[in-house]
């Protein structure tokens, strides 16, 4: 199996803005510190994708 970490980068972005919009708003109250939590992705191993379909090349006249 392949796992990875998906970090909530939705979810990091919006209080990232939301953060900001407080502050050019004028909003002076203390720093925050605030946590989001990851989550594992499990999947299935990698493997090579299946091989295209080859087309056979067609001849045309030209005249």
């Amino acid at each position: 199996q392949l796992t990875s970490v998906d970090p909530n980068s939705d979810r990091l972005g919006a209080l990232a803005a939301q953060f900001l919009v407080e502050r050019v708003s004028g909003h002076e109250g203390p720093t925050r510190d605030v946590a989001v939590a990851p989550s594992m992705v499990v999947r299935r191993t990698t493997s090579a994708g299946p091989r295209p379909e080859t087309t056979k090349r067609k001849r045309i006249s030209v005249d």
